[in-house]
């Protein structure tokens, strides 16, 4: 067992061998459960793996332990073999067996070339939701035609996830400062920061001191002071304030979030006189983006142009649909202008997209998928595991064999190329070449690809 698993991880695999191997009793009439210890010594045996690390950088390795399970013989002849195997490892020799004699572990060690990791995903964001009727906690019962006692069910429509982040912000209007750090005034009113001639908004958030970093600090005097005071060798913790008080918290710039893209959701009880105090104000969840809508048509040269268009939890849930499918016929959603002045060009939906979708790629064309054998399509086979905008739209993809955790892979490349191995592919819609799930082609579940 790996260190970093949890004990209850142990259990939950130890629960599900057994349910698995009852329920493959009653199909089969041979099934054996093997520890993994033992496949792993097997492994060795059979000449498959030397004394290397097990690679679990790709989930064929559960393929290739599924192909020794089916030769691991009879509980006799397996006892006869390890004892004959610890032995020969007791005194420095190796021992090797083959399971049938014309058997070699490149019959093994080549299924990765032929698996096809079949990810499937279910979506339940719009399912409908159930719940049973309760008057003052207690469960109301109606009869039924039967005459029986049934707990009365409620339904209906509901958005299931977050639809925001849970930390809130602030909004103010950034004023013109002197030399001293101090608020500027005319007429007795402060000067508002002006930015493409309106007043500028900046969001806030109150950070303990400990986890704020001097520069975001909105005060400039309580800046400076604060920076005065760690120059004379205090720490962090030790700051005071001008009324020799300890400073806890400081109100700080959010520069990761500007207005335009943060979520103003509901209006506060008590309104404030200023328009941009008047809403609660978070940012998208990280899982938040729920669709990409793809848009793809030609321009006036005859080329293959396109776009995205992320559509946040929060956003579709402001729509009040219960069927992504509308956003086809939605004028606000339909089309979208890709270009600038006369070399503009109206393009159309032409996929929603969710996670968990699949596509294969492309180079220089779809048509050079004709030309090539299922390994090599499988080879570019990928599934796309989020979208998200950093300054510019991008769906992100993972190859349907790689198993490493997001640490070792990144981001992933912009570009596909088609003669190495890419993990990871962060595409915009300019290099977004492919064929995608359910609009191209479907996989069934044993991972047999039929085009549409």
């Amino acid at each position: 067992m790996p260190k970093w698993w949890k004990n209850s991880q142990l259990v939950d695999t130890q629960i599900i061998s057994k349910y698995a191997r009852a329920y493959l009793k009653s199909l089969f009439n041979k099934v054996d459960v093997q520890k993994g210890s033992v496949t792993a010594e097997f492994r060795n045996i059979f000449g498959i793996m030397g004394d290397e690390k097990k690679d679990r950088s790709k989930h064929s390795h559960h393929a290739k332990d599924a192909a020794v399970l089916t030769l691991i013989p009879g509980s006799a002849k397996r006892e006869d073999i390890l004892k004959k195997y610890y032995s020969a490892k007791e005194n420095g020799r190796k021992y090797q067996e083959k399971p049938y004699p014309e058997f070699e572990a490149v019959h093994v060690l080549k299924i990765e070339e032929n698996v096809l990791i079949n990810h499937v995903t279910k979506d339940q964001t719009l399912s409908e939701t159930k719940k049973k009727v309760r008057k003052r906690g207690k469960i109301e019962f109606y009869k039924n035609e039967a005459g029986e006692n049934v707990p009365l069910i409620m339904q209906g429509d509901s958005i299931r996830g977050q639809l925001h982040d849970v930390t809130y912000f602030g909004a103010i209007k950034p004023v013109e400062r002197n030399e001293e750090g101090y608020a500027k005034k005319e007429n007795g009113s402060f000067i508002s920061k002006q930015k493409d001639g309106k007043d500028e908004i900046w969001l806030v958030k109150k950070n303990e001191i400990e986890n704020a970093k001097i520069d975001d600090i909105i005060d400039v005097p309580l800046k400076n002071h604060i920076q005065n005071q760690l120059s004379s060798g205090k720490k962090i913790t030790e700051v005071v304030d001008f009324n020799n008080k300890k400073i806890r918290h400081v109100r700080c710039k959010v520069k990761s979030l500007t207005p335009s893209k943060a979520l103003y959701f509901k209006n506060h009880i008590f309104k404030s006189k200023h328009i941009h105090k008047q809403q609660y104000i978070a940012r998208n969840t990280p899982g938040g983006n729920y669709l990409n809508i793809l848009y793809e048509g030609m321009n006036p040269k005859n080329n293959i142009i396109r776009a995205y268009r992320i559509i946040s939890l929060f956003e579709f849930s402001e729509l009040g649909i219960s069927d992504v499918e509308k956003l086809k016929a939605d004028k606000a959603y339909k089309s979208v202008i890709k270009g600038i002045g006369k070399n503009s060009t109206s393009i159309e939906i032409k996929v929603i997209i969710k996670v968990g979708f699949k596509v294969i790629m492309w180079n220089k064309s779809a048509d050079e998928l004709n030309t090539l054998t299922i390994q090599q399509i499988k080879s570019r086979l990928y599934h796309i595991y989020k979208f998200n905008n950093q300054g510019c739209d991008y769906n992100y993809l993972q190859h349907h064999l790689e198993a490493r955790p997001d640490g070792e892979l990144g981001d992933g490349e912009t570009l596909f190329n088609p003669d190495k191995y890419q993990p990871r592919l962060k595409l915009s819609s300019d290099n977004f070449n492919c064929l995608i799930e359910n609009h191209d082609f479907k996989m069934n579940n044993d991972g047999n690809i039929i085009w549409i």
